[in-house]
């Protein structure tokens, strides 16, 4: 299985770990009766899309700017830098890289580079540095080796990982029914100030087994994948590799003339296809 598979299965396919959205493991370290904090096991040197979620999960970050990739700046070895960037938020810095091997120094930096809105350190051990440690050489290995496709494959990753998960809708049904589906897939917005307040949402279609992302809902998570500005048509272009299609969807609350007239109505453009080895599902 390609890495690309990978980074995606392992959003697609329900885990023992607990779930968040419903499709992806929370990798959230497990205390026991004493209170001694044991790391999720970790996931695969070329999952991507895991190892970033590992490690967002085991540094107790916000999950809104989670960790999307890693490299190694300067000398090779311990006295070389590792950088940790994170969505929408300046990156963690390590400088030098030996000092994520020592839990008071590991603790230290990310003290003084986290968010307010990151949780507080956990109490790390030295077993814990070590593990976090291979999970960011793994990860630097991995996104130093991207490919395009890969690239994408882990922007995808960071929208879904903070994204609400929609289910038991089709965009392929009646009028109505794309109406529901669309409607759905809408982020909630302050009544009075008109403003987003809620999470970004995907669609997994009842019919076909697609997942079905809102093309503007992806570019504003594309930019802050990127830390700036897209080239136009960039998104359009990585999605079509993977085998996506971006489509404009429309849906009538009410059926007949006089409901497609006057009547509530949807309008959406939106990316939809399946991850890799997934298979249409016939109904």
């Amino acid at each position: 299985m390609s890495a690309l598979s990978n980074n995606l299965r392992a959003l697609h396919t329900p885990p023992a770990a607990q779930p968040v959205n419903g499709n992806q493991p929370s990798y959230a370290p497990e205390f026991d009766d004493k209170g001694r904090m044991a790391l999720a096991p970790l996931p695969g040197h070329d999952n991507t899309a895991g190892l970033c979620a590992w490690l967002t999960a085991s540094l107790a970050l916000d999950r809104s700017h989670p960790i999307t990739g890693g490299r190694r700046e300067g000398v090779r070895g311990p006295a070389g830098h590792v950088v940790l960037e994170r969505r929408g938020t300046d990156p963690f810095r390590f400088e030098p890289a030996a000092r994520i091997n020592t839990p008071a120094r590991l603790v230290e930096d990310l003290s003084w580079q986290a968010l307010p809105t990151d949780s507080a350190i956990p109490p790390f051990k030295s077993e814990h540095a070590r593990q976090i440690a291979h999970a960011i050489r793994m990860l630097c290995g991995t996104t130093e080796a991207l490919t395009d496709a890969e690239e994408t494959a882990s922007l995808v990753a960071a929208f879904i990982s903070g994204a609400v998960l929609v289910e038991g809708m089709t965009i392929y049904g009646t009028a109505a029914q794309r109406y529901e589906a669309t409607a759905a897939l809408q982020r909630d917005m302050d009544p009075v100030t008109g403003f987003v307040t809620g999470a970004p949402r995907f669609l997994l279609d009842a019919e076909t087994g697609e997942y079905v992302i809102r093309v503007s809902d992806l570019h504003e998570a594309g930019r802050r994948f990127i830390g700036g500005s897209l080239a136009r048509g960039w998104v359009d272009a990585r999605m079509q590799n993977l085998g996506w299609t971006r489509a404009r969807l429309q849906g009538y609350a009410l059926t007949g003339r006089e409901g497609r007239r006057n009547g509530p109505h949807t309008r959406v453009d939106v990316y939809r296809g399946h991850l890799p080895n997934d298979e249409p599902v016939n109904t």
